[in-house]
């Protein structure tokens, strides 16, 4: 047994996960009646990413290694840019939000990262650190990291300066992955996940209709199998999110 022991591949207890924010967007509908309006939010920001522990298997060349210690870089502000929009109901007494949300970041594996490894490499056991890309040559997330969220939020402070907002949701990953390996390059669409999130916002009044939103939000992410060269990667992200942008309201 390899001695990074846990499963990253396959999150257990989702279930409970999942009801516990199902719970929770119930508890945010109790007070309101109907629908009443939309909102629609755009904007750019930042995201900062942490790696847990990835996962590469390639059966081919027997190999089952698990990386501890990836650094990853986000290139937030090079095209294609950060950036998210939201399209939200608006319930009557303007307290709740319920909808859908678009967010498209990036991150880059640093191939100069020195990284610890444990498991099996080329049919030899190994638990040494090693430069990153002597292991896989480029890994990212580049055309993107595109997260796709139901989403719920709750304002719990509201005066004639602006509102606090809080809020979760859960959903999927659209990723773009782009992989070298062992001289062979892959790059593809894949759709993973699960992913949760928790975010505050902060909503200043421009006029009757537009406010400035700025928005702090932590995700979780899983994605369990992504195809490289003869095999898979899994690996799990923790991702900081910094937005600003402009919320219309029809």
């Amino acid at each position: 047994m390899p001695p990074f022991e846990k499963n990253i591949a396959a999150p257990r207890g989702k279930r409970g996960t999942v009801g516990a924010v199902l719970l929770f967007f119930v508890f945010l509908a109790l007070p309101v009646r109907a629908l009443a309006q939309w909102s629609l939010s755009a904007g750019v920001g930042k995201v900062y990413a942490a790696g847990r522990e990835l996962r590469l298997v390639r059966p081919p060349f027997q190999t089952d290694l698990r990386i501890r210690g990836v650094r990853y870089r986000d290139r937030s502000f090079e095209f294609p840019l950060y950036y998210n929009v939201r399209l939200f109901h608006r319930l009557s007494g303007g307290k709740v939000e319920i909808g859908f949300g678009f967010t498209h970041a990036k991150v880059y594996a640093d191939p100069d990262r020195v990284v610890q490894t444990a498991g099996v490499w080329k049919g030899l056991p190994v638990h040494a650190p090693k430069r990153f890309g002597d292991v896989i040559s480029a890994f990212s997330i580049s055309h993107g990291l595109n997260l796709l969220a139901l989403s719920a939020q709750r304002n719990f402070l509201r005066n004639r300066f602006g509102a606090l907002w809080f809020g979760a949701g859960f959903g999927l990953v659209l990723s773009h992955t782009e992989v070298t390996l062992s001289g062979r390059h892959e790059e593809h669409y894949e759709l993973d996940g699960p992913l949760f999130r928790l975010g505050l916002e902060v909503r200043v009044p421009a006029c009757s209709s537009v406010a400035l939103s700025f928005r702090l939000s932590g995700a979780r992410i899983w994605l369990r199998h992504l195809d490289v060269p003869d095999g898979s990667i899994g690996t799990e992200l923790v991702t900081w999110h910094i937005e600003a942008g402009p919320v219309f309201r029809f």
